[in-house]
């Protein structure tokens, strides 16, 4: 597959569909554990609403550009998102590298899918700025 035949729409739709998909493995899935005990993102994080709502203002903002949906803020809809999900994905990426064990598979699938929505959102970002 040719990365140049994605649509900035179909770029857009991913990027919101990863930031939701972060979402679901930050709330429900298992970072952190040994045997029998385990904890979701949201207990391990400090301040884990902030991240929650930030992955989510991301999703709508990408989202919002793909549909050409104008959002009443000053900043690009692209730039809001591409923002929004850096900051979850910087903090997830530092836990991931953290010294320690019992990391669960929750934390590799929030990892990779905060990953997958900055590069799609910065990647379609720049070039619409370009």
């Amino acid at each position: 597959m040719d990365p140049s035949s994605i649509t900035p729409q179909q770029k857009m739709l991913g990027a919101a569909g990863a930031s939701v998909l972060f979402a679901i493995s930050l709330l429900f899935f298992p970072w952190f554990g040994a045997g029998d005990f385990s904890i979701s993102g949201m207990d391990i994080l400090p301040s884990s609403w902030i991240f929650l709502i930030m992955t989510l203002v991301a999703a709508g903002a990408f989202a919002a550009a793909a549909f050409d949906y104008e959002l009443p803020i000053p900043v690009s809809s692209l730039a809001l998102g591409a923002y929004c999900i850096s900051v979850p994905f910087i903090v997830t990426l530092a836990l991931m590298f953290e010294g320690g064990g019992g990391r669960k598979f929750g934390l590799f699938l929030g990892t990779l899918f905060a990953l997958v929505a900055v590069v799609l959102g910065t990647w379609v970002w720049r070039e619409e700025e370009a």
